[in-house]
């Protein structure tokens, strides 16, 4: 596991009000993202493709920004109630805010230490459907989200 710092500048972001994107850490609460997204990437270097599922809570130019981020192969075929683990090709992380220079936002990325998704594509629909959980224990982290989404394609 490894973790970053990034700095971006501040952007406006629109978010699809059918999406929804939730997660739970053990028996406390249920929390809902603010903003989510789902879209398809191309990695221009080597033009790999991949889907990538997002939520989070807060602005990012707040202090306590929050997000989980995934990522899964596009093998061509859309996955129907296939499960993804970092073993076959998913990639899952933990994005929060940290201090920055003046003028700079600041985030961290954590990478987790295990994880799983069980997804459902429906090209049709432009939609996503997942359950996840994963599990980050590296660099002092101690969190273990669970959750499920239902995200519309961005465009």
């Amino acid at each position: 596991m490894s973790a970053q710092d990034i700095f971006i500048p501040q952007k406006t972001r629109i978010n699809n009000p059918k999406n929804t994107f939730r997660w739970k850490f053990g028996d406390n609460p249920q929390t809902e993202a603010d903003y989510s997204r789902f879209f398809h990437n191309v990695y221009m270097p080597t033009g790999e493709e991949s889907w990538v599922f997002s939520g989070s809570v807060n602005e990012p130019d707040s202090p306590d920004y929050f997000q989980f981020l995934m990522s899964i192969p596009d093998i061509g075929e859309p996955p129907k109630d296939k499960e993804f683990t970092l073993e076959n090709g998913l990639s899952f992380r933990h994005v929060h805010s940290i201090g920055a220079p003046p003028g700079f936002i600041g985030y961290r990325t954590v990478n987790a230490d295990s994880a799983e998704l069980i997804i459902t594509i429906d090209l049709v629909k432009g939609a996503a459907q997942g359950k996840f959980n994963a599990h980050f224990k590296s660099h002092g982290y101690r969190i273990q989200p669970a959750g499920s989404f239902t995200l519309y394609l961005s465009t």
